[in-house]
């Protein structure tokens, strides 16, 4: 069970009312935004943890990461050759293999940075949907970030193998009481909502891959061509 509850004043209410629909509006996305990743932290929890070995780069890091996780998955879990699975990726994923291209020898004197539709693609030719959500693994703890992640979590799964089963919502709308109206305010949101998050097919994995978008290409460092 989870839910949200504000208070607001009843002069505040008379005077700026508009205010109060502002905050209200506010407190309710970012209740839909914890609760998004309590859903996503229910479904890692029962996930298997998989971690990639350092190798170099960013982009081909993480893509040739999830070809092998992909393929692996499909064998182990008996699917179809090419079966399409979801992906769940932060929103920065696509910068960071943008940045390591842009570090790439000739990228940007021939102007060939991809865009955010060219990088999913290179997903969706993997048969491999990807959702980027910006509530899930912040670029740096304690912002402003100087330098991109280490490491970055990536969540493969079958589709519709976890399911939300909805337990309904029990909703008071706005509440006046006595204890309330003593001190001139009243409750202006007040539901809670059920549900559980189930498996019903193949459990998914969380893959840790390293990452350094340092533009090497095939083990080559960009600044002295030397390969490694």
């Amino acid at each position: 069970a989870v839910g949200l509850c504000v208070t607001a004043g009843n002069l505040m209410d008379r005077a700026y009312p508009e205010q109060i629909r502002w905050f209200i509006n506010r407190a309710v996305r970012a209740f839909e935004r914890v609760d998004s990743v309590r859903q996503l932290n229910a479904v890692i929890a029962d996930s298997v943890p998989v971690t990639i070995p350092e190798t170099f780069g960013a982009a081909s890091a993480i893509i040739g990461a999830l070809l092998l996780q992909a393929a692996d998955y499909r064998q182990v879990n008996r699917l179809c050759c090419g079966q399409s699975l979801d992906v769940v990726l932060p929103c920065w994923a696509a910068d960071v293999v943008k940045a390591d291209i842009a570090r790439q020898d000739g990228t940007l004197s021939i102007g060939t940075l991809p865009s955010d539709a060219e990088v999913r693609s290179w997903f969706s030719a993997a048969n491999l949907n990807v959702e980027f959500i910006n509530h899930w693994q912040a670029i740096d703890a304690t912002p402003p970030a100087t330098a991109w992640p280490a490491t970055i979590q990536i969540l493969l799964g079958y589709p519709g193998s976890y399911v939300r089963f909805d337990g309904g919502e029990l909703n008071l709308g706005v509440v006046r009481d006595s204890t309330l109206n003593e001190t001139n305010d009243f409750t202006a949101v007040w539901f809670e909502q059920f549900y559980c998050v189930g498996r019903r097919g193949p459990q998914s994995r969380i893959i840790t891959i390293p990452v350094c978008p340092s533009g090497e290409v095939a083990g080559q460092n960009p600044s002295t061509g030397e390969v490694t």
